[in-house]
């Protein structure tokens, strides 16, 4: 992943939080929970030490526990997978500002996912979403 060392983490958490967002099963391979450098070897294991020694790695850890909270509490995410009223994109062509959002649907239950691949921040962003009350579950930041 390109970036600063910091900026690989926070690539990671929002490919993550994509990843985890978007319908279809999830492939989570080893080493990706401490934010391991290397690619997986079977003859040499995974680096733990990473998360014991060094603060992002173990932050890393902590937030693909946390998600993975997030998904199993959440139905929306995993209730209408394979549905076509399970999935609603809001905006998927924005290829200016690198922006996706999208709705998933659950029974009563709904969840909206904004996410800005851009790198920068971007303000007063408008997206088409029903009316209702809404709170932030994640912020990749």
């Amino acid at each position: 992943m390109s970036g600063e060392y910091e900026d690989k983490f926070a690539g990671e958490r929002l490919l993550l939080a994509f990843m985890y967002a978007h319908p279809g099963k999830k492939l989570n391979f080893m080493g990706y929970e401490i934010g391991q450098f290397k690619e997986w070897d079977y003859c040499a294991g995974i680096d733990l030490f990473l998360a014991e020694k060094f603060e992002l790695h173990a932050k890393m850890r902590e937030f693909v526990k946390y998600l993975n909270g997030i998904y199993k509490t959440n139905p929306a995410f995993f209730k209408n997978d394979f549905a076509w009223d399970g999935f609603e994109w809001l905006v998927l062509d924005d290829k200016y500002n690198n922006f996706f959002a999208f709705s998933r649907y659950g029974g009563k239950q709904s969840v909206t996912a904004l996410m800005n691949f851009s790198g920068v921040d971007i303000k007063n962003y408008k997206v088409g979403i029903n009316k209702g009350k809404y709170r932030t579950i994640l912020n990749t930041e």
